[in-house]
């Protein structure tokens, strides 16, 4: 059945000469590239349709002399069913009479490239009224506040169906390494809003004060924007006298023989209890880069002075080989290649200490210096030894989902092309187990759809409980702030005086070539994208990142603490000087 008779058999009336078409325009199953939405654009407006809806669906951008709702309806309906049997991105020229919906012309247009951050500021808010609602729990205190930027490292901006589903059920895996030390925690401990990735703050902020700790190396690190304004900044040593266990063996160990054990009959409990021991590991790292890194910092105030001691002098990373990666540990993605990104050149300790740090520490307290860099060299081994790691549980994660869907698919019960991460993983389970009593073509392009849509819509850094409904006002009135704002105060890291264009590095096939790049935070598999940058801004650049690492070795200039401000730079011209960034024109 070609593409015509599809849309017929959907409910396209087709023309002949009798006929009397009152109003023609153009229909395309998406908008600015987003399969979340419909486009009708005829000669004096401009609508937009949200998908799999019926309520307050119909969103109109411009124009007079629209369509009346009973044809929108018609619209929407045609295009969702189409789309349950072909998810192609196509261009249809239609036209009404008093009563019908006819099909003049019809094409496939090439599909939207793929990013994995799709944010963008729409003319409506990109969600229905009951999206927004969704994620707001009354069980919760509403003063709870979240932070986002803590997985802009190992998540996209907004996770594949399937992923969220999990980070829902494992909303509390970062507990299990404090509860079992008598630490008291606050649930959930993560939380995902509009499928994108958040961290509770106020758990996070009583495990900080129990270790008789700050939150100002988190702040450093995940809210830039927080941290340039604290008044006195002092990076407490966190007492890691009250964890049991510091050491990294244990909890690798641990992961390893659940990752071994895993399978489709255990597969919450065991990848639960791998993920729990991953993130263990991490905080203990946390923890004691920050101890170390304080030493560094009552000595030499100049973080990046800092940074190039560490970095400089590091004997080996996984920037000095070639490796094949997940940019990110989501399920919908797939490892890609990477070639070193750095020629091994590791310098003397000595003569980096005497170049960056001053002469009197040096006679006073070299072997304390000497201790802490080197304990953060180890950490940073153990960082190199965990993201592999974790790329192993990924690959086993997805072997095991893959083999259920073709299992599905031999058996009929999974038509075939269809990726299980666009389902949430009860659905796929309840699916496999004949459980699943709905139709699962509604379910599945309901989720693209759903996905689609929490793709488009910006979160602030930081939301409280009580405002994730009001998400999209408390947005729009942010926006409105950052357009009225030429000049912008910035936490920069290994400053030049920089100018040129910027342009926005948002999916794994980009190739930016500008002076400046802008992305929300670039993983070490998309490094490579940087190469050509003078200058890389992102909303956070966590200082033991590969990002920083790259900076530190190759003296690019860092640039953060503006939180999403740079998605609304466009093309502009730009100039850093002097710990200002000025913004220039754009179009």
């Amino acid at each position: 059945m070609n593409l015509k008779e599809t849309l017929v058999k959907c409910g396209f009336h087709e023309i002949n000469d009798s006929i009397n078409i009152q109003k023609t325009f153009k229909i395309v199953n998406s908008y600015k590239g987003n399969f979340g939405y419909i486009t009708v654009e005829g000669k004096n407006f401009k609508t937009v349709l949200i998908k799999g809806t019926y309520k307050n669906f119909v969103k109109e951008i411009k124009g007079e002399n629209t369509l009346s709702k009973t044809f929108y309806t018609k619209i929407a309906e045609i295009i969702t069913s189409f789309e349950r049997d072909y998810l192609e991105h196509i261009e249809i020229d239609a036209g009404v009479d008093d009563k019908n919906l006819y099909l003049l012309q019809c094409k496939s247009i090439p599909k939207p490239s793929i990013y994995f951050d799709k944010r963008d500021f729409l003319p409506f808010p990109p969600l229905t009224h009951v999206e927004y609602s969704l994620f707001h729990d009354g069980l919760i205190k509403g003063n709870t506040i979240y932070s986002n930027n803590f997985f802009s490292y190992l998540l996209p901006e907004t996770t594949s169906p399937f992923s969220a589903s999990l980070f829902k059920i494992f909303e509390n895996v970062i507990n299990p390494l404090f509860a079992e030390n008598d630490i008291k925690t606050f649930e959930p401990s993560i939380k995902h809003i509009f499928g994108k990735p958040f961290i509770n703050m106020n758990n996070l902020d009583m495990i900080f004060r129990t270790l008789k700790g700050n939150d100002h190396f988190y702040l450093l690190n995940y809210a830039p924007h927080l941290f340039l304004k604290l008044k006195k900044i002092k990076f407490k040593e966190y007492d890691l006298s009250m964890i049991k266990d510091i050491n990294f063996e244990s909890y690798f160990n641990d992961a390893k023989a659940s990752l071994d054990e895993l399978n489709f009959e255990n597969f919450l409990d065991t990848l639960f209890t791998a993920i729990a021991n991953l993130s263990a590991i991490f905080f203990i790292f946390f923890f004691r880069f920050n101890n170390a890194f304080a030493t560094l910092y009552k000595i030499q105030p100049d973080i990046s002075k800092i940074l190039k001691v560490i970095y400089l002098s590091r004997e080996s990373t996984l920037l000095f080989s070639n490796q094949n990666l997940y940019p990110f540990f989501d399920f919908s993605y797939e490892r890609i290649n990477f070639s070193k990104l750095y020629e091994k050149n590791s310098f003397d300790l000595d003569t980096l200490l005497k170049e960056y740090f001053p002469k009197i520490a040096l006679i006073l307290k070299k072997k304390k210096l000497m201790q802490a860099i080197s304990e953060i060299h180890e950490l940073l081994d153990i960082k190199d030894k965990t993201i592999l790691f974790a790329n192993d549980v990924l690959d086993k994660v997805k072997n095991i989902i893959e083999s259920k869907k073709d299992e599905l698919v031999e058996n009929h019960k999974l038509k075939k092309g269809i990726s299980p991460y666009n389902f949430d993983f009860k659905e796929f389970f309840d699916i496999y187990s004949d459980n699943f009593y709905a139709n699962y073509l509604f379910n599945y392009c309901f989720k693209i759809w759903q996905f689609e849509r929490y793709s488009m819509q910006i979160v602030p850094n930081e939301i409280y409980e009580e405002d994730i409904p009001q998400i999209h006002n408390i947005v729009t009135n942010m926006i409105s702030k950052i357009k009225e704002t030429t000049t912008f105060s910035t936490l920069i890291f290994f400053e030049k005086e920089i100018s040129g264009k910027v342009s926005y590095l948002k999916g794994v096939n980009d190739e930016p070539d500008t002076d400046f790049i802008f992305s929300k935070a670039i993983p070490l598999p998309l490094l490579l994208k940087a190469t050509k940058a003078k200058g890389i801004i992102v909303e956070s650049a966590p200082i033991y990142s590969y990002l920083m690492e790259y900076a530190a070795l190759t003296d690019t200039p860092i640039i953060t603490g503006m939180r999403f401000a740079p998605l609304f730079f466009g093309d502009s011209a730009l100039q850093l000087k002097n710990g200002i960034l000025t913004v220039g024109k754009n179009n």
